[in-house]
């Protein structure tokens, strides 16, 4: 998988949440311009990645997680959030 663009986060605890956006050139075609988000807790392996509905083009992207592993994404495409 080719990543695009990443956003990451990081609580107090060490919990670390991360958003990436695949490239378009991504050998496996069904992740072309795809977000995912997946979270890892401190001191164990992260979440399966979860697809996110977002598709298309290049995306500014955000993350946040929260001190009661509240986790936020957000993305902007074409001057929509």
């Amino acid at each position: 998988m080719r990543v695009a663009g990443t956003a990451r986060a990081r609580n107090a605890r060490g919990d670390i949440a991360l958003l990436g956006h695949v490239s378009r050139r991504s050998p496996k075609r069904s992740t072309h311009d795809r977000l995912y988000l997946t979270v890892g807790r401190a001191g164990h392996h992260f979440s399966r990645a979860v697809r996110l509905t977002g598709t298309g083009g290049r995306a500014r992207l955000g993350v946040g997680i929260g001190a009661r592993d509240d986790v936020v994404a957000a993305w902007v495409r074409h001057g929509v959030i």
